[in-house]
């Protein structure tokens, strides 16, 4: 992870590694990007993008969320 990536108060971050091993020979590479916002100094809104290799079927998983965080 980077503090303060384009604007201060801001992160941008990665992480690679693998699924539990299922006794197959596919690939099980799973990973994250995010980019932390700091909208306020009381939110903070998270986008990322997850995925993993492909499976059996030959297919790659890709997905995203948005989390948002309130300090009180």
């Amino acid at each position: 992870e980077w503090s303060d990536v384009f604007i201060d108060g801001n992160s941008l971050g990665y992480a690679i590694g693998s699924a539990p091993n299922t006794g197959s020979s596919d690939d099980n590479t799973i990973w994250e990007v995010f980019y932390s916002m700091a909208v306020t100094d009381n939110i903070t809104v998270t986008p990322a993008l997850f995925g993993s290799e492909a499976d059996a079927a030959n297919t790659d998983a890709i997905g995203g969320v948005v989390k948002t965080t309130f300090k009180f």
